[in-house]
C-alpha cells in the first residue's frame, strides 16, 4: 500500500495491519528453515510496508501530514544551526567579560 492510502487509515487499524505482516513475516521465515522455498522480494516488501506504516503514525502523533518530512528536518536543522550559533555567541561573550573582569582586578 502507498503512505498516502495508510494515513487515511485509523491508527488502531495501522497497528493491527503491521501486526499482521509481522506475523507473515515470522511465519515465511520459518517455512524458509523447513522448506526450500525462499520468496525474499516478499519478506523486504512487508518490512517496508511496516516502515511506512510507522511512519504514518508517527505522523499521526505529531499531526504533520504525509509527505512533509523533509521540511520538518529542515526546519529543525535551521533551528539546531540557530541553537549553535547563539552557544557560540554566548561562550564567546562569556570569555571577554571573563576577560575584562580579571584585568579590572
Amino acid at each position: 500500500m502507498k503512505a498516502q492510502e495508510l494515513a487515511a487509515m485509523p491508527a488502531a487499524e495501522l497497528r493491527q495491519r503491521a501486526t499482521k505482516l509481522r506475523e507473515e513475516i515470522f511465519e515465511s521465515r520459518f517455512k524458509t528453515q523447513t522448506e526450500a522455498t525462499a520468496d525474499v522480494a516478499s519478506l523486504r516488501a512487508k518490512r517496508k510496508e511496516i516502515a511506512v506504516i510507522h511512519t504514518v503514525l508517527r505522523q499521526q502523533e505529531l499531526g504533520g501530514k504525509p509527505g512533509t518530512g523533509k521540511l520538518a528536518r529542515e526546519e529543525r536543522k535551521r533551528a539546531n544551526v540557530t541553537k549553535a550559533n547563539l552557544a557560540e555567541k554566548a561562550r564567546r561573550s562569556g570569555a571577554r567579560k571573563a576577560s575584562a573582569n580579571g584585568a579590572k582586578g
